[in-house]
């Protein structure tokens, strides 16, 4: 095991694989290129510290040299959940404007909202969404989930408010557990501007490789007034 500084260069990463590495663990500070890949004649896989992993490595040069490719794709998973649910409460609770208007020696009597009760939609019910959906589901929020990549019709939610701890459903199983605690998942534009509609909330979770807008004009358009739109997904 060969440990490396991170921020290496591109001349400096190839120079500490040419040593007969074999595995390389990326910390996400450097860049494995098409140049990097493919100085090195001894490297069979290459695993970088995170769910992202496309803007760090040459994928494509990777798999031509025969080079095994992983992720930690849960790495994340609760972090961003945190993350999400604490910009709704700053949204909602207007943490930041009274946190100034205390500093000031003010006192600004505008009401905050709670999340118990919300309409809480999510947009992308992968492993952070429904993790995002569980968590806002313990606090009292009615979630709706938006996915037209999962065909699933619904998100079963398990005991605890982290990671998957439930399980995806069908449109049969979903009707017989109807009065179980899930978390229906629309699929269509339509369907998704309904949600819109009536959203208090509306948390995005969608992955990288999404190009187009996830909210158009016409999905913003559907918006009710104060509605509060919280985006953590990828910078793509």
């Amino acid at each position: 095991i060969i440990k490396q500084p991170d921020n290496l260069s591109e001349e400096e990463l190839i120079k500490a694989l040419s040593e007969g590495i074999e595995g390389y663990v990326l910390g996400g500070y450097e860049i494995a290129t098409q140049k990097v890949i493919e100085s090195t004649s001894s490297l069979k896989i290459m695993s970088f510290l995170g769910a992202g992993y496309e803007n760090y490595l040459d994928v494509k040069a990777a798999t031509r040299r025969g080079v095994m490719v992983q992720n930690t794709p849960e790495a994340s998973t609760e972090s961003v959940g945190e993350h999400a649910i604490a910009l709704a409460l700053g949204l909602l609770k207007r943490i930041g404007p009274n946190t100034v208007c205390t500093q000031r020696g003010e006192w600004d009597k505008k009401l905050t909202r709670e999340i118990a009760g919300a309409n809480v939609v999510i947009i992308g019910a992968g492993r952070i969404g429904v993790d995002v959906a569980a968590k806002f589901k313990m606090l009292g929020a009615q979630v709706h989930g938006h996915d037209p990549f999962n065909p699933s019709a619904a998100y079963l939610f398990g005991r605890e408010a982290r990671g998957i701890s439930g399980r995806y459903l069908g449109e049969k199983d979903s009707r017989r557990l109807v009065r179980e605690p899930q978390m229906p998942i629309t699929h269509t534009p339509d369907e998704l501007c309904a949600l819109l509609a009536d959203a208090d909330v509306v948390s995005i979770h969608v992955p990288g490789e999404i190009r187009d807008p996830v909210l158009g004009g016409r999905e913003i358009g559907a918006l009710k007034k104060g509605a509060v739109v919280i985006n953590t997904s990828r910078e793509n």
